[in-house]
Formats: C-alpha cells, structure tokens, sequence
C-alpha cells in the first residue's frame, strides 16, 4: 500500500510518502515514531478525508487506518470474521484486542494468547486466513494498563482460529464437531474438541 502508485503532487502521494518515511520506517528501525511526525500526517490525512477532528482531538488507531485503507487507499477490507452463533460476517481493517484481564493469566501474555482467547470469548472466527493481520493489542506499561508487558509471538498459529475448523477430536483423532471455549483458552490453544462419537 506504501508504495501503489499514486499522481506526483496528488494528496495520496503525499500522504504515502510520509507515511513510508516519516512512520513506517522509522517503526521498523527504532519502534517509536515521533509526536512531531504524526502531527504532520493528521494533517495531511485531515486535508484528504472525511474524519473530523484529526488536527485537534484525540483518535483511536483504528479510526486513523480506517481513514487510510478506505478513504484514502480504497482499499478493500483486510479481515473477514464470522460469528460462530448467527453465522454473520464482519469485515475490517485492524483486530482490535478488547479483553478484561483474567485472574490466572500471565502478566506478560503472548501476542497468540491475546488473539486466541478474545476470538473465542467472542464466538468469532477469520473468514478465511488474512494475508496481513494487524493487531492492536491492550495497552502494556506502567500506568493504567492491563499487562505489564505484552511479548510478540515470533509466528500466530491461526489453523484452529480460521473458518470454524477446530482440528480432530482429542480423544479418537477424527474430524471435530465443537469445542469448549473454556478448554480452548486454558489448554494453551491444544482444544479440547470433540466429535460426534464422543458427544
């Protein structure tokens, strides 16, 4: 998407540009991006879309990319979910991690730990497997944060989490018919599914 071909001189180019250099880059290279950066491409983004409020309100990542992949890439959505009860799909941009903090978890959770245990709290599953996933994990530090750190998984194992295939049966190996949401979370992602034999 940073490098698509957008007109010289044309908003979007400008926009691209600054986004490779001045946020992507500097991500890769030292994890941070400046404040005064940023500042930069809310105004940009400001002259380009639709959001009110870039310049002088505080926004949520979700509502930045969302303004980028839609308004400004049109591009078409990254994720597909489907709820696993009305059998809905859901198509956005950014996974956005929402959980409570639970009472026998690590204080240092892994990245797959996050995703597994809110996709299936949620009763959601990835349409299809995503070609990119971006994450926005719960906030991690010092003050008013949920964990005290948050640790990148090298690899997401998302076999068990797309399309509603939950792998074979933990007691006879064949195809598996459902899970327990409870032992999928607490079995570190090695659900306890069963088929119909079992059941």
């Amino acid at each position: 998407i940073i490098f698509c071909l957008a007109s010289t001189g044309s908003i979007n180019h400008n926009i691209q540009q600054k986004l490779r250099e001045t946020v992507v880059n500097p991500l890769r290279e030292v994890g941070y991006v400046g404040a005064e950066h940023m500042r930069v491409l809310r105004d940009l983004l400001s002259e380009g879309c639709s959001l009110a409020g870039l310049q002088d309100e505080e926004k949520e990542p979700e509502e930045l990319l969302n303004v980028l992949f839609n308004e400004i890439f049109r591009t078409r959505p990254l994720l597909s979910f489907r709820d696993e009860k009305t059998n809905q799909t859901t198509s956005v941009n950014l996974c956005q991690i929402v959980l409570e903090r639970d009472a026998d978890s690590s204080a240092m959770p892994e990245t797959q730990h996050l995703l597994t245990r809110y996709l299936v709290s949620q009763g959601m599953f990835f349409n299809c497997q995503p070609e990119l996933l971006l994450l926005q994990v719960p906030r991690s530090g010092k003050d008013f944060k949920l964990y005290d750190t948050v640790i990148p998984s090298p690899t997401l194992e998302l076999g068990g989490l797309c399309g509603g295939v939950w792998g074979s049966c933990f007691i006879c190996n064949k195809t598996a018919l459902m899970k327990c949401s409870q032992c999928y979370i607490n079995q570190e992602f090695k659900s306890e599914v069963q088929c119909s034999t079992v059941l």
